[in-house]
């Protein structure tokens, strides 16, 4: 099964967002664990609609409390999200999510008892209840659409007059105005990679108002400004994540939380600071904590306001509306606690694995070619009545730390499809004996866990062990050019007051003569004891042993050539025993013309082109000739001359020339 470590890579796509400021942080706090996706922690603000993780049904609350004066304590929200098949549902019920304002409006008038009282304006905003659905349309791609439903009331005091006969009487009444609004909006949710993610979100794409206004009440409807809000998020390290949330309105949140394994579940902390234009800018610290399981989890959350708490009168709130309910300029710190409970882990399954074997056993040594040949071929068969994308990983004990994920694979409604499995190999890895290892293969389509898992053994070859394929020399080349580097500039240093006097033409020619002819001073020429081209060294092996057979040699100049910028390949000489002898080529990176330089013998050299269709002069070399490179240079060209010109190897494929890059 796959980590939670995993989970958090491949699922955490919390970052489709709404717009205002208490989408940034949401009425419970912001995490990234999949844990808490379909939770208080995310609902309609945050976006957790667009990527539930699982078939769950689950229920989830918010208890909130404002330190105003007086404190005002309420529950946020009570909500139950279901996911079917690739549908997500969530309704939401908000009887906390209000503010009220309550505002002397300067006018004051005597009553029939002689006292003075002062005429008020009150105005209350709420948001009643949400709803959302999404649609996963790959295992990358969500997208979907929230409603939320608004109530605005207006109450104003005015002055009542009564005549009688000889008296004239005034008294104050209420005058009430209410309106309703309806908000749609739209998002899109997009997983780039396994961790790194993008989503998209409007907000006031569609308000719908319905209520009489008067003018004086018209001033202080929330206003509803259409904007959009782009948010990445970034998963540095398991278990640590970065968020950035950008909008089109000068609105901007940054957070950052840590999760680890805590008592058979998962612990989060973090915080971030969000700034908001809502009339003038609002800027404010959040801090979560918060602890949960496959079933239930709990959360605590606090928002510290950063700006003046000033008083303010009506005709400030004139020149200044809201645009939102829960966080605002008038906003005062808040301390909120939620809670969720999943009743039902319903896993559906639309795959399964029919077929799976290894198409090639693992080589250490030759770890940056199973990014593109894969080790390991399956056939899937999808079983559900639609199109679904696969996503393929795997996992081998002992070289893989974490699940390696491979490339998509598309399969329609009732066929099978052929995945591929890909690996990583690194270096600290790399084990100078074989052993047989265990490799776990899973297929994903739109759950956080499996639709299907299988375990088989595969075979791990030592470091040094090779699978006979001349081509595959290069990772041993390649693999040590820092090592080479250092070693080729060390010779070269000696030879620096000649090199300066060399045309640039015959630069790299020199070069090469002269660490080749360094070199093979204390080397000798030892074959192989295995006899069956299974075994090579590292560059950094050879020169610490002194010696290797054709292999060895031919991968040691090709590392040292290639580290200061001269281009190799290797000459594989096929034999019907099907153990093949090697040897090197070499770019001299002169022009045909120029040839006369270093040799009037035409059957010394060999014309190649490069990408360009420009043609450069190459010299076959003989590694196991150690008596310097002329002698390594004579032998190597009559040998392909002789096989692959005049024996017409090349043209028969019984000589191959390998590019080393």
């Amino acid at each position: 099964m796959i980590s939670i470590e995993g989970k958090l890579t491949l699922l955490a796509l919390m970052l489709a967002v709404n717009l205002h400021a208490q989408s940034l942080a949401g009425y419970s706090g912001y995490s990234t664990d999949s844990r808490f996706r379909d939770t208080p922690f995310s609902s309609v603000e945050t976006g957790g609609y667009l990527f539930p993780v699982v078939n769950d049904l689950v229920f989830s609350g918010s208890f909130g409390s404002e330190f105003s004066a007086p404190a005002y304590n309420s529950i946020n929200f009570l909500s139950a999200g279901k996911r079917l098949n690739r549908h997500f549902f969530y309704l939401r019920y908000t009887p906390g999510i209000t503010k009220e304002f309550d505002f002397p409006n300067a006018n004051y008038f005597t009553g029939v008892d002689s006292i003075e009282s002062e005429l008020k304006t009150k105005i209350n905003y709420s948001e009643i209840a949400g709803a959302a659905y999404s649609y996963s349309i790959t295992p990358t791609l969500s997208a979907g659409i929230s409603v939320r439903y608004f109530t605005q009331k207006f109450l104003n005091d005015i002055v009542g007059v009564v005549f009688t006969s000889d008296t004239l009487y005034l008294f104050s009444e209420s005058e009430a105005e209410n309106m309703s609004m309806l908000k749609a909006d739209i998002g899109i949710g997009y997983l780039w990679s396994d961790n790194l993610r993008f989503s998209l979100l409007s907000d006031n794409l569609l308000t719908l108002k319905d209520g009489v206004i008067s003018e004086i009440n018209n001033r202080y409807i929330m206003k509803t400004p259409l904007k959009f809000r782009f948010a990445a998020h970034y998963q540095p390290l398991t278990g640590l994540n970065l968020s950035g949330i950008i909008g089109t309105g000068g609105d901007f949140y940054f957070n950052s939380d840590y999760s680890l394994d805590l008592f058979n579940g998962r612990l989060f902390f973090g915080g971030g600071f969000f700034s908001s234009v809502s009339g003038e800018r609002l800027n404010a610290l959040t801090i979560s904590a918060g602890f949960g399981t496959e079933n239930w989890g709990l959360s605590v959350t606090g928002f510290n306001y950063l700006n003046d708490e000033n008083k303010f009168s009506l005709i400030d709130f004139n020149e200044s509306a809201i645009s939102d309910i829960y966080h605002n300029r008038y906003s005062s710190n808040k301390l909120n606690a939620g809670i969720y409970y999943r009743i039902n882990r319903v896993q559906e399954r639309y795959a399964e694995i029919t077929e799976l074997k290894i198409v090639r056993n693992i080589f250490t040594g030759l770890g940056d070619m199973y990014l593109t040949e894969p080790f390991a071929m399956a056939k899937v068969y999808n079983f559900s009545d639609e199109a679904i994308t696969l996503r393929p990983s795997s996992k081998i004990e002992g070289i893989n730390s974490e699940p390696v994920y491979s490339e998509l694979v598309r399969v329609n409604p009732g066929d099978t499809a052929l995945v591929k499995f890909y690996t990583i190999v690194n270096e600290k890895d790399l084990n100078a004996n074989p052993r047989i290892s265990s490799a776990e293969f899973s297929i994903y389509t739109l759950n956080d866990t499996p639709d299907d898992t299988r375990q088989i053994p595969v075979l791990i070859h030592g470091k040094n062990s090779w699978d006979g394929n001349v081509s595959n020399l290069r990772y041993f080349a390649l693999s040590e050019m820092d090592y080479s580097l250092k070693f080729a500039r060390e010779i070269l240093s000696g030879y620096k007051n000649q090199l300066d006097t060399i045309p640039p033409a015959l630069s790299g020619y020199y070069k090469a003569r002269m660490v080749y002819d360094e070199v093979v001073r204390n080397l000798q020429y030892v074959s192989d004891p295995n006899a069956n081209t299974d075994r090579v060294q590292y560059p950094s092996e050879t020169i610490k042993l002194k010696g290797g057979d054709c292999d060895d040699l031919s991968v040691l100049f090709s590392s040292l050539f290639e580290s200061i910028g001269i281009e190799t390949a290797f000459v594989d000489y096929k034999s019907e025993s099907g153990i093949s002898h090697v040897n090197l080529l070499f770019n001299t990176g002169l022009a045909p013309e120029f040839t006369g330089l270093i040799t009037e013998n035409d059957k010394k050299y060999y014309i190649r082109k490069d990408a360009a269709g420009r043609e450069y002069v190459w010299l076959p070399l003989e590694a196991t000739i150690l008596k310097g490179f002329d002698h390594a240079w004579e032998t190597g060209s009559e040998k392909f001359y002789e096989e692959a010109i005049s024996g017409y190897g090349l043209l028969k494929n019984k000589v191959e020339i390998i590019e080393v890059y």
